[in-house]
């Protein structure tokens, strides 16, 4: 299910949603008069899926077009996010989503979760044609990563009922080593892994995605990434959230309809290699989904999270505080 309207493994979904490279910053300066008037933004983003959809928007503020000005930067890993949003030096990130509960329920500020900007990145891989639903695992050896992440519970949740025989690596590039190695058959692997393990042309193949198997099992929505907004800023600039969250939207479905001019555009930013990009980029799952059926996505992850481990979204279910609600466009809430 792909919504191209406005609508995460932190240290629970850097796995997914992350990926490694250096800082890059876009101050995106002008000398311009007409950005005095424009209010300053500062947004962090990371690496991989959860920082693609921005892409666009960043060339856009680089050309001084956006609505607002924005300072960019992209991290390598959601705790260097977090420290910035604790200490009130970002006003909007993109983070896992279980990530938004455990800085509200742990740190004692106040965020709010303003969308859903990336459903599932998880796909089920394998070599021949044996698998077609989640009972062909029955009996089968898997190998994947993300123990002790939401990757994890989202693989117990569709799993746990198989006696499927499923090993975590360390981390997903040693997944995809064994994969190719010949010591499994079967594996599971976030995008972009999923295209690097592609890429290899050794006869692996997609045979569930993990997003769909979700939704298909009456779960809803997965969603795995989010923007949030530090409460004090989103209720000194409405107009300017509004603005943000319009431009991200088109950002997005920019990013899903020009995927070879995108991926140029991502590579350019630093948060993914064009060639990996372009082809991983309709398996990322890029969204901008507000209002209540953000409410309601978010909601059941968390509260299947929460049947799993706890910890993940900081030792308690958040409050509906947490859901950011625009009356600029009459959300109900």
């Amino acid at each position: 299910m792909k919504k191209f309207f406005c609508l995460f493994f932190s240290l629970t979904m850097i796995f997914t949603l992350g990926s490694c490279a250096v800082n890059h910053k876009d101050d995106s300066s002008s000398t311009d008069p007409a950005l005095a008037e424009k209010t300053a933004v500062n947004i962090a983003v990371l690496k991989g899926p959860t920082g693609m959809g921005a892409a666009f928007l960043m060339k856009k503020n680089e050309e001084s077009e956006a609505a607002n000005k924005y300072t960019f930067s992209i991290e390598n890993t959601p705790d260097a996010i977090t420290g910035q949003l604790v200490s009130g030096a970002l006003d909007i990130a993109a983070i896992p989503t279980n990530l938004a509960a455990v800085i509200q329920n742990k740190s004692g500020v106040n965020i709010k979760i303003i969308a859903v900007n990336t459903l599932g990145v998880l796909y089920l891989l394998e070599k021949g044609d044996s698998i077609s639903k989640i009972s062909d695992l029955n009996g089968k050896k898997v190998i994947t990563s993300g123990a002790g992440s939401t990757a994890q519970v989202i693989i117990q949740k569709l799993f746990g009922n198989t006696s499927a025989d499923i090993t975590y690596a360390s981390e997903h590039a040693e997944a995809v080593t064994l994969a190719v190695s010949g010591s499994y058959d079967i594996c599971i692997l976030p995008e972009p892994f999923v295209t690097t393990l592609l890429s290899k042309n050794i006869g692996y193949k997609i045979a569930l995605d993990l997003t769909r198997e979700w939704e298909d099992s009456g779960l809803g929505v997965l969603p795995m990434g989010c923007l949030v907004a530090r409460t004090d800023f989103i209720e000194e600039n409405p107009a300017t959230i509004e603005s943000f969250l319009t431009e991200y939207a088109s950002s997005v479905e920019y990013a899903n309809t020009n995927t070879l001019d995108a991926s140029a555009i991502i590579e350019k930013y630093g948060i993914m290699p064009a060639a990996i990009a372009k082809t991983a980029i309709p398996g990322c799952n890029m969204v901008c989904i507000t209002g209540n059926e953000m409410k309601s996505a978010v909601k059941g992850f968390y509260n299947v999270i929460n049947g799993f481990n706890t910890t993940l979204i900081g030792g308690e279910l958040p409050s509906d505080d947490i859901f950011y609600f625009s009356k600029l466009r009459g959300d109900l809430g």
